[in-house]
């Protein structure tokens, strides 16, 4: 489950919208980085997640490089459709999934608000 940076009335990202993960030293997107940043989450938010932010209109690639993103030495680029095509839900910031092992629920594949 990937966790994204939205305002609750966003509308859902289009299919190639960028949605970006900021990635700190050489240890890129392997599975120790995302483990512990899900792990992270579940402390905090009592669930399993990974934070990323969706570029659009309001938040360019060039101003989360610049906000965002400036902590973070690289970032990896995916899109929208390419994660949720490889059966990842993205959910909007301050949604919570319904249970850790249903995929049903509101999110930004399934979107209705």
């Amino acid at each position: 489950m990937v966790k994204t940076r939205a305002r609750r009335d966003d509308p859902a990202p289009g299919h190639g919208q960028l949605v970006l993960r900021g990635i700190l030293g050489n240890a890129g997107l392997d599975v120790g980085d995302l483990r512990q940043a899900a792990m992270l989450n579940a402390e905090l938010y009592g669930f399993y997640g990974v934070s990323v932010w969706v570029a659009d209109s309001d938040w360019p690639r060039e101003r989360l490089e610049a906000t965002k993103l400036v902590k973070f030495e690289r970032y990896a680029e995916f899109t929208f459709a390419g994660l949720t095509g490889r059966g990842l839900s993205l959910w909007a910031t301050g949604q919570r999934p319904p249970t850790m092992l249903s995929t049903s629920g509101t999110t930004w594949s399934q979107w209705s608000r």
